[in-house]
């Protein structure tokens, strides 16, 4: 790394949303030749002086440029530089007046006694407030931005910081640095916790405390658990800080008097996921016991006849009594694994319920599961987000209690991926008397936010359940759902036997080796023998990111081989080049990508710091604002592959990953593949997976709640519902 002073003599390019910047800058030094200096800061004024931080780069457009990875903004020391520098914000001949009056001392004028910068001729009221505002803007942007660099906030963040909050950046990072870590995304606890201790928080602070304390709530829910025991709460918090039992209690009734927590018996739970999980079960008991709309039982069956002739297909006696349960019941679940024909028997509910003259609504928690559902039955289908009128900009549902879906049948499918704070407003948005089906594998991964709808639902028993289990003579053939099967059943899967099976184990102990295989087999031997895109066909799908076997190293290694030439973006330590296989980390409402999708790198600017990336139906620009929610994809984590499939599935499973392996994940990876499984790692792995189920389970009141509805005091029950 190096670092590079100078002033700012012309600004090609500036992003206020973003704070990227293109600027041309006179060196400190001898050597007065400009050079351009690419990075990122919040504000920025022709005639500053700036340290940068970064490399010099050699860009195959633009020529020799300053890569920084941070600028701070220094004022200018130069009479010249202050009359450049005043005049973005008063024009040239206005600042010029100014420092020829007050020459060195300028800028400490305009601190201390603003108001004599009337002696100048031309400086009137309006022209005053217009340089007393540029000048506290800006001292007060250059402020945050030295602040956050002094404790390791980079530029982006920082302008993030400063579009959220605007003028009032600096006094909130000062006075109130703990709202960052709630209300800036990209921004936690720890990141907040050590701006606040660098303005001078004190260590044993309440504001501190309950922040801790509500990070612990939030890490719990991110490991999928909906509510803490409150016996494990000072364990919880003692992973965040140090505090003791006193403070936590203090400070989780702190949290109670400001709805942002709440104590239901011995459970602490984040007040929105209390509401979320009482409501679900209010809701989903209400909609199960309303009656549905009484039908001629012979007019039924008989519009089953018909859907079966429209179909092309004579449904088994299980499917039959489960499409004729979709009707006979306001609310039902069907579930069941690999190749047991579910697809099957969601197109045949789908067929009788407008058949019946029922308007039926499809949809699934991502865009790519609502895709392949609209594939599989030939109706469309959208994600639970866009039926429910998502708005990104006050993060509320157009579709409520109030406003439910105009609709008679809505089907969801993918429900184990569904998190319990979806299902409240999906169960919000159906109206009484309709028919909801749920439609997922219990035996998958469970969602990636708090709860375990899926499981609870069934294991209440207050929903009626028919699981498919049949094996039908299309999938007997094949290894993958044998093989998904055994592992349902705690059984080690079985390896192909010839060059045309379709389910493969190659033992690797090596992990290095392992990765070498794994870079192989996607980018010589499954090309060569099968005919698969490398890039579009091939999945390589691990526990963890990290590690010999972790994304992070495999797309590093994949990208090498199976793109090497593409046109390069470089961002810190991040390289995306066009032709790369991408993922969408995060949900983006307003570009309209989502959790999990991936794409293709069709075009890159790096001058702009920017990339163009096309999904199934859309392309969709990046900027330095939300580049960060890319990520390579040519190996993702098992979690980030659910609602999936592919072509071809390598999968790395070894020892070192001992801490994830777990039967359904294994379940899930292979049942993501359609026709190869490949794989590589050590056996005792896979023997680990199988035989380590998930019964500790995730912390869940919904079983009990929908069996016994909660007892609330009054003034939570007030809140809940309300």
């Amino acid at each position: 790394m190096e670092t590079l002073r100078g002033t700012i003599q012309e600004i090609v390019f500036h992003s206020e949303d973003t704070g990227f910047v293109v600027a041309r800058l006179s060196p400190a030094g001898p050597d007065g030749e400009l050079v351009t200096v690419v990075g990122r800061l919040a504000a920025i004024a022709v005639g500053e002086q700036i340290e940068a931080t970064g490399a010099w780069v050699e860009h195959p457009s633009y020529g020799r440029q300053f890569r920084a990875d941070s600028i701070v903004p220094e004022l200018p020391t130069t009479l010249d530089g202050m009359a450049r520098y005043l005049g973005t914000g008063v024009g040239e001949v206005t600042a010029r007046r100014i420092v020829d009056h007050f020459g060195e001392r300028t800028f400490a004028v305009l601190t201390e006694t603003p108001d004599d910068l009337r002696q100048v001729p031309g400086v009137g009221p309006v022209r005053l407030a217009r340089l007393r505002d540029f000048w506290e803007r800006n001292q007060g942007t250059r402020n945050l931005a030295a602040f956050m660099s002094s404790v390791g906030i980079g530029p982006a963040l920082a302008a993030r910081i400063e579009k959220q909050f605007g003028d009032d950046a600096g006094r909130i990072v000062q006075d109130e640095p703990y709202r960052l870590a709630r209300e800036v995304s990209g921004i936690g606890f720890r990141t907040a916790d050590r701006i606040a201790l660098a303005a001078g928080v004190a260590a044993d602070s309440p504001e501190r405390i309950e922040s801790a304390v509500e990070f612990a709530l939030e890490q719990r829910a991110s490991r999928g658990d909906v509510f803490v025991p409150l016996s494990e709460l000072d364990q919880a918090v003692g992973e965040v800080l140090d505090a003791s039992e006193e403070q936590v209690a203090e400070a989780l009734a702190r949290l109670a008097d400001a709805r942002r927590a709440i104590v239901d018996d011995d459970r602490v739970y984040l007040h929105p996921l209390m509401q979320s999980e009482v409501r679900s079960a209010n809701r989903l008991r209400l909609l199960a016991q309303c009656p549905p709309i009484p039908r001629n039982d012979e007019a039924i069956r008989s519009a089953l006849a018909t859907v079966e002739s429209e179909l092309g297909v004579e449904l088994a006696e299980r499917q039959r009594e489960a499409v004729l349960a979709a009707v006979a019941h306001s609310a039902f679940v069907l579930t069941g694994g690999p190749g047991t024909g579910k697809t099957t028997t969601v197109r045949g509910i789908v067929c009788l319920l407008e058949s019946l003259g029922l308007r039926v609504a499809l949809c699934a928690p991502t865009g790519r599961a609502s895709k392949r559902l609209s594939e599989l039955t030939g109706s469309e289908a959208v994600t639970i987000h866009r039926m429910l009128g998502y708005s990104p900009i006050d993060g509320r549902f157009g579709v409520s209690a109030a406003n439910p879906l105009d609709v008679d049948a809505v089907i969801v499918d993918e429900v184990s991926m569904v998190d319990i704070v979806l299902f409240d407003a999906l169960l919000q948005g159906i109206p009484t008397g309709a028919h909801l089906v749920l439609v997922g594998d219990g035996e998958q991964l469970p969602a990636v936010g708090p709860g375990n709808v899926l499981r609870d639902v069934i294991a209440s028993g207050e929903v009626p359940v028919i699981e498919l289990t049949e094996l039908f003579r299309q999938s007997e053939g094949s290894l993958i759902v044998t093989n998904a099967h055994r592992i349902r059943r705690g059984d080690p899967p079985q390896s192909g036997g010839g060059p045309d099976r379709d389910f493969f184990c190659l033992e690797v102990d090596d992990p290095a080796e392992a990765q070498r295989t794994m870079v192989r087999l996607c980018s010589e031997r499954l090309p060569a023998h099968y005919g698969f895109d490398p890039i579009q066909d091939i999945q390589v799908l691990v526990p963890m990111r990290r590690g010999a076997l972790g994304t992070n190293e495999l797309n590093a290694a994949l990208q090498s081989a199976l793109n090497p030439d593409g046109a390069l973006l470089r961002l810190g330590s991040r390289d995306f080049r066009v032709g790369d296989r991408v993922m969408q980390t995060v949900n983006n409402y307003t570009k309209d990508v989502y959790n999990g999708d991936t794409g293709q790198v069709v075009g890159a600017w790096p001058s702009d710091g920017a990339v163009a990336v096309r999904y199934a139906d859309v392309t969709v620009s990046y900027t330095g604002e939300d580049i960060h929610e890319l990520a390579l994809a040519y190996a993702v984590t098992v979690h980030k592959s659910q609602g999936s499939e592919y072509p071809a599935v390598v999968l790395g499973l070894h020892t070192q990953h001992y801490v994830m392996l777990r039967r359904n994940l294994l379940y899930t990876a292979i049942t993501r593949a359609r026709r190869l499984v490949v794989i590589v790692g050590n056996r005792m792995a896979v023997d680990l997976a199988v035989r380590t189920s998930d019964e500790a389970g995730r912390r869940s009141h919904l079983v009990t709640r929908l069996s016994e509805p909660a007892q609330l005091p009054s003034r939570l029950r007030r809140s809940l519902h309300g």
